[in-house]
């Protein structure tokens, strides 16, 4: 390859590029070893061949191209050759029209040598010109949902010395393709995207707008550098709620009738859950909303991120479609904290029942395996300073099911004292025990069946009552 070398201590040297149109062919490069500021190209701008074989811009250790803006960058691709450890650099790339930046440091081996060039277009089909390839989006490694289609950078380890070297970019807009937490940079090893922003995570983008900056740390054999999104975590989970028991399974009357509502209750107190799942009508056998909550691996008190979900009568905690796990995703209407894959502890809560919560946290991902609260009281977590009950309603034949009677939707279950839900009861109905609310939507419905009643069968009082065995003073908590 022939170098021209541009000392720019030489007066004519900025004449010698003017000359050349500021293009290197094929097999040539321009090298710096001081200061080109790539805003005097005027209307000739910056540009190299893309080939198997392309040209390049390159510096040499203070070298640099400075100045550079969306007008005015490199069309094609930079070289860099350092000649001390851990001299990081700036590669001013783009299309001529739109600045891509990609910036090396770190930890960087001396007399390592990298290029790069930003490829615009899908990397499905749109070939790296220096592999003489297409990098197919789908094929993704560990923890990545999808790597973005705007384009990627052509990236030349020639050193072969790039591994642990820290890289940063400028993303086009990503707002539409990824939520800021999900963003990961993504390398191309020959075979598939793998995530290089396992050590950043969360904190690898500080925003998904446009020239926001992505982080990631190279590995061996990287070709290409791209923007990826990490997988989100999902929740599958099967839970029972006693009011809706009948025998194995829980019952589908509240939506036989016609009485759930078409979005998610919840946004009220306690729950002030602002959530806008809403649906066109109830899925098949669902027995009513719940709310799914991700907890914190270290410190389970912390509420990481909440959604709205169905609760069916066999006892699976699905998406509003009816069907699917409980994603996290930033796709989900109006989430507050979409969430990534990784380990969190479950809550599941209802309207009129106590909550539970598992008992060590869960991977959570698209590989998320099923949590069963319903086969055993040791699913739920045990709070051993509450012995007065378990976590869970033994319901016999062993199954489990979260406590009911919780008309006021607190902490507890009680018929006497401070916020007692006997209390909460008759106020549902005015305070005349004799009188029945019909095909209502109500957490007083403890039974869930549709009515409100004192008095008279399948009443909720009795339900109350049969919940704290029969003792009226007595305190059930959850856990």
């Amino acid at each position: 390859m022939r170098v021209v070398l541009l000392f720019l201590t030489v007066v004519f040297s900025g004449l010698q590029l003017a000359a050349q149109g500021n293009y290197v062919s094929g097999g040539n490069e321009f090298v710096s070893h001081g200061t080109i500021s790539l805003s005097t190209a005027g209307t000739n701008g910056w540009s190299t061949e893309r080939s198997a074989n392309p040209g390049y811009f390159s510096a040499i250790g203070a070298g640099v191209y400075s100045n550079e803006t969306d007008a005015a960058n490199i069309n094609g691709y930079v070289k860099y050759y350092n000649t001390s450890a851990d001299q990081g650099f700036t590669f001013p790339v783009g299309t001529g029209a739109d600045l891509r930046l990609l910036t090396t440091s770190g930890t960087i081996a001396a007399n390592s040598v990298f290029a790069t060039a930003w490829i615009t277009g899908d990397p499905s089909s749109t070939t790296d010109p220096t592999d003489g390839t297409v990098h197919p989006v789908t094929s993704r490694g560990a923890g990545i949902d999808s790597v973005s289609t705007a384009g990627q950078w052509d990236w030349q380890d020639i050193s072969g010395t790039a591994a642990g070297v820290t890289v940063t970019v400028s993303i086009p807009n990503m707002s539409s393709f990824a939520h800021t937490t999900f963003l990961r940079l993504v390398g191309w090893n020959g075979t598939q995207w793998v995530n290089l922003s396992s050590t950043q995570g969360t904190a690898a983008a500080n925003g998904n707008a446009e020239n926001n900056v992505l982080t990631g740390t190279l590995t061996a054999g990287i070709t290409a550098i791209g923007i990826g999104k990490a997988e989100a975590a999902y929740v599958v989970t099967k839970v029972f709620l006693q009011g809706a028991m009948s025998g194995s399974s829980m019952t589908t009357t509240l939506r036989n009738l016609n009485l759930i509502p078409l979005s998610q209750p919840y946004s009220g107190a306690p729950w002030n859950y602002a959530g806008a799942e809403t649906v066109a009508s109830i899925p098949a056998g669902v027995t009513d909303w719940v709310l799914v909550e991700l907890r914190d691996a270290a410190t389970p008190s912390i509420v990481r991120s909440t959604r709205a979900a169905f609760i069916k009568s066999d006892g699976s905690v699905v998406d509003i479609d009816g069907v699917s796990p409980v994603s996290f995703n930033d796709d989900v209407p109006s989430i507050a904290s979409p969430m990534v894959a990784g380990n969190y502890h479950v809550v599941i809560r209802h309207r009129n029942h106590l909550p539970v919560r598992t008992v060590a946290t869960q991977s959570l991902s698209r590989s998320s395996v099923l949590y069963d609260f319903t086969n055993a009281q040791a699913k739920a977590y045990q709070n051993p300073g509450i012995t007065t009950n378990t976590a869970m309603k033994d319901m016999g034949s062993g199954i489990f099911a979260m406590w009911g009677g919780n008309v006021n939707s607190n902490t507890n279950v009680r018929a006497s004292g401070l916020a007692n839900d006997l209390a909460a009861l008759q106020t549902a109905l005015g305070g005349n025990l004799s009188s029945i609310l019909s095909n209502v939507y109500h957490n007083a419905d403890l039974n869930m069946n549709g009515v409100v009643r004192y008095s008279g069968l399948n009443n909720d009082y009795a339900f109350l009552s049969a919940v704290l065995g029969g003792n009226l003073s007595v305190i059930f908590t959850q856990h």
